[in-house]
């Protein structure tokens, strides 16, 4: 009688475990970004109503708001919030960008904190790259429309260079 093969079980090589995780984490990117609520005016408008943030649910007692999304869309300022909610992914919360996507892309986006910069270290310049993008850097105009809006999130990303030491 012949006996049944047995066969032994797939292995992943690592190269093969690396190329799964990166599609993975793309994907899951992509859905974040699909499944994100419509940015509210956070700036602009200080007359806004008080549920005029779609990131904040009423609480089971209804007299305070709860925080709902990621946590860098909570607390700080709104410059902060919107660094969090666009910028945050590539360059990094505190803009080293060393990011599981900044370890995936080529060129590395700029790590604010030393450097290099790929450009100009103005207001003006800054709002210029993030309105239209830079390399692979995408622009965000369509997101981010306030001309304060912007003006307050290249201020925080100027806030975040340190000073190089002597």
């Amino acid at each position: 009688m012949n006996s049944p093969e047995v066969k032994a079980p797939m292995t992943l090589s690592r190269s093969r475990v690396f190329i799964l995780g990166s599609v993975a984490t793309i994907f899951m990117s992509g859905l974040v970004v699909l499944c994100a609520p419509k940015k509210p005016d956070l700036i602009a408008d200080s007359a806004a109503p008080q549920n005029a943030y779609p990131d904040l649910a009423s609480n089971a007692s209804g007299d305070a708001p709860t925080p709902v999304g990621p946590s860098s869309m909570r607390g700080g300022s709104p410059a902060e919030k919107l660094y969090g909610r666009f910028c945050a992914s590539c360059h990094g919360a505190d803009g080293r960008a060393q990011t599981t996507m900044a370890r995936m892309m080529s060129p590395s986006p700029t790590n604010f904190q030393v450097g290099p910069w790929k450009g100009e270290q103005s207001v003006a310049a800054i709002v210029e790259v993030i309105k239209n993008g830079k390399g692979a850097m995408p622009g965000f105009a369509k997101e981010i429309t306030s001309e304060v809006e912007l003006n307050a999130v290249a201020e925080h990303v100027l806030s975040l260079r340190k000073e190089s030491a002597p």
